[in-house]
């Protein structure tokens, strides 16, 4: 090499360089006016450096943008045109020419530009999906899939492009074409079946797509192309079809020798659905064909549980739920003493076993809250504390023998329960948060204030617990009455026979705490929890009465909203005057526009009107 070329060629390296810091400063500069809202200064900026450096990919794509932005199409496509004469092979220049073409309205040359591209594409992938990409950018759905229908029908693998067809279809409402790429896929590769169930699920909460993806499957003929089956199951779950789910299910299990999993799943959704019935028949279909199976205990389990749900559903229209306290009383006594037995023979069939604990558990619920045998229930409570430490039912069930301990009046009782909660490590942080907030409650009823408050006060900040709103208001008389010990004692031994259900005692002290007037907030308090009470006892034009003094206080009125929603609730509910009900809702609505309770009441006054009607 020539030795002055040489030195020239070494002297030229540092001006090379600072033109190119020099025009990448300039683009940056660009970039920043474009991303002010300066597209005019923007594009001078872009354009100068693009005329330095015209085959800079990054400057022609940032000049074209703004091209774009700025509705100057023609030097859009003059542009690009030039850089596909350099370079005619890159796809994507032609794909960006023709969403130039189509936003200046020359649609027709844009699809003549891609037609003429695809039918050079032959066999390359890459040309439908660049196409098809800049169609959907261009929202013309129905020229996407034209393009990867042409790939499709030009490539070996047919189902290249079903999952973008699948989705496009699904765009454009046409279902049952998605449901058939669907298919295709499965019947190249039936492992896809999950991910392809995770796809359709959306689309089942489509009213207008469920009847057509049912009757796409169904044509199907998934009694014989069993891949399609657990699609078609889904759909009928979530149409409500539940016998048909149930028949194709078990016609799925005998054909493929499933020995009852797929069954047992499904048995175990309808039970979480709350369709005791259909999900009792399928237990009784387990039991029935596969009584050594190596999880029967759990269909047993199954069994008994959802025959005691059934009972739960039959007893709710007889429990008033809209009452904020209930008497308690004994309902459909033989049957809930016939779940017993089921339960019982569970234990004795798989005694220690982990369904055996969750029977005992079962057993003190009914003993507790149905058949109102305290002593009983805390017998089956008492069993799981002291043999299955190692249970996940084991804190809850101390939580239970502490709450019976309450009733009991054995506090001390109760409270050590609550502490072996707390102290417990397998306790799960919900489980652990409930044992705060009752042994908060424990303190509260044993005038313990300041260290209730502190316990509460830690349950409220746990927001994502359902019980932090229990937390919360007991949280706020404490805050509120803390200077009122005396009073406030009195109230905590009101809400204790709250808890024990002896309402009438609860009133006597209430009566008291609301004729104080110079404790606003916890005279307010005791009227309206002392109307709560009158409800309980169905005495509900005392209750009525009350609702009507605390509305009609016109100064402090802390619970008036409240008020008017018990009183619509008692004419709904527990006298059936719709009118005087509707009439009441109404009025919460314009006199306490912030209440808590607004959606509901609308709820309740659209329900009475519908009715009325």
């Amino acid at each position: 090499m020539n030795i002055k070329f040489y030195i020239f060629f070494i002297l030229l390296i540092p001006t090379l360089l600072a033109q190119q810091a020099n025009l990448q400063n300039k683009f940056m500069l660009a970039q920043s006016y474009e991303q002010m809202g300066e597209l005019e200064r923007a594009t001078e900026v872009y354009e100068e450096v693009y005329k330095t450096q015209p085959e800079n990919y990054q400057f022609f794509f940032a000049l074209n943008r703004i091209y774009i932005q700025i509705k100057e199409y023609d030097k859009s496509i003059q542009i690009t045109e030039a850089r596909l004469k350099s370079q005619p092979n890159d796809y994507n220049l032609v794909g960006m020419l023709g969403v130039t073409l189509y936003l200046k309205g020359e649609e027709k040359k844009t699809y003549e530009l891609w037609d003429k591209l695809l039918e050079q594409a032959g066999g390359n992938q890459n040309v439908y999906r660049i196409l098809s990409n800049y169609a959907i950018e261009l929202r013309t759905f129905d020229k996407a899939i034209e393009i990867l229908v042409k790939g499709k029908n030009a490539s070996p693998n047919k189902t290249i492009y079903s999952y973008d067809l699948a989705n496009l279809y699904s765009l454009r409402m046409q279902y049952a074409e998605a449901i058939n790429e669907y298919c295709l896929l499965i019947d190249t590769d039936p492992n896809q079946i999950k991910q392809i169930e995770g796809r359709i699920y959306p689309l089942l909460a489509r009213p207008e797509a469920l009847p057509i993806i049912i009757e796409t499957l169904e044509k199907k003929n998934p009694h014989i192309n069993t891949n399609y089956a657990p699609l078609l199951i889904n759909a009928y779950l979530e149409n409500l079809s539940f016998e048909k789910a149930l028949n194709l299910n078990f016609e799925l299990d005998r054909k493929l020798n499933k020995n009852g999993t797929e069954v047992f799943s499904l048995a175990q959704r309808l039970y979480s659905l709350k369709e005791y019935s259909f999900a009792s028949t399928a237990f009784e279909y387990l039991l029935n064909n596969y009584p050594s199976s190596a999880y029967v205990s759990q269909i047993k389990l199954g069994f008994a549980k959802t025959f005691e749900a059934s009972l739960e559903e039959k007893i709710q229209s007889s429990l008033a739920l809209w009452k904020p306290y209930n008497m308690p009383k004994v309902l459909l006594k033989a049957d809930y003493e016939k779940s017993i037995d089921a339960y019982k023979e569970i234990i004795k069939s798989y005694p220690n076993s982990e369904v055996a604990v969750e029977a005992y558990y079962r057993i003190g619920v009914i003993y507790e809250k149905r058949l109102l045998q305290i002593d009983k229930a805390k017998e089956s409570y008492n069993f799981i504390a002291q043999n299955y430490k190692m249970s996940n039912l084991y804190s809850i069930s101390c939580e239970a023998i502490s709450r019976i301990a309450l009733l009991q009046n054995e506090m001390d009782i109760a409270k050590e329960y609550l502490d072996v909660i707390l102290a417990f490590p397998r306790s799960q942080p919900v489980e652990k948060n409930l044992a705060k907030f009752r042994k908060a409650e424990l303190l509260y009823f044993s005038g313990d204030f300041e260290e209730s408050r502190s316990l509460v006060n830690e349950v409220v900040s746990f927001f994502k617990d359902n019980i932090a709103n229990d937390a919360l208001e007991l949280s706020i008389l404490l805050n509120t009455s803390i200077n009122d010990s005396l009073l406030l004692t009195r109230f905590a031994v009101a809400e204790l026979f709250i808890f024990k259900k002896k309402f009438s005692d609860a009133i006597v002290i209430l009566e008291e705490i609301e004729t104080n007037e110079q404790a606003i907030f916890l005279s307010n308090y005791a009227s309206i929890t002392k109307m709560e009470c009158e409800i309980a006892l169905d005495n509900f034009p005392t209750a009525l009465k009350i609702g009507e003094k605390i509305v009609s206080k016109e100064n402090l009125n802390l619970f008036g909203d409240k008020a008017l929603f018990l009183s619509a609730q008692i004419y709904q509910f527990g006298i059936g005057s719709d009118k005087n009900a509707i009439e009441l809702y109404e009025q919460l609505l314009a006199k306490y526009p912030n209440s808590l309770y607004l959606d509901k009441a609308r709820e309740e006054i659209n329900h009475l009107r519908k009715k009325v009607s």
